[in-house]
């Protein structure tokens, strides 16, 4: 038997019809996991907005932290400066008088 050129596209077109049933659960899934994958990118895409601000709050903490610290340290350094000045002023008022403080008020060094 001669094959025709017709018989040849009915043979083609079989052929074709067959492969894309077999590939069309393929096809099928891919679309269903396409779906999927453009819903996960927009979770990650709100949760990087998410982290991006979160980022963004705390680099404006560790800047009033430091500042914080700053007035903090500069608040300590008077205070120990009027601290030293006020135990001066008592000695010498204690030494004038003959007054001797007892050690639970006395200022350590």
């Amino acid at each position: 038997m001669i094959m025709t050129n017709n018989d040849l596209k009915q043979i083609r077109g079989v052929v074709k019809e067959e492969i894309n049933s077999a590939l069309n659960p393929r096809d099928e899934g891919l679309i269903g996991l396409e779906k999927k994958t453009v819903g996960i990118e927009k979770k990650l895409d709100i949760l990087w907005e998410q982290v991006t601000e979160v980022t963004v709050t705390l680099e404006q903490i560790k800047d009033s932290i430091e500042e914080v610290k700053k007035i903090l340290v500069f608040r300590s350094d008077k205070y120990d400066d009027n601290i030293e000045k006020l135990d001066k002023r008592t000695r010498i008022v204690e030494a004038h008088t003959g007054i001797s403080p007892p050690p639970e008020l006395t200022i350590i060094r």
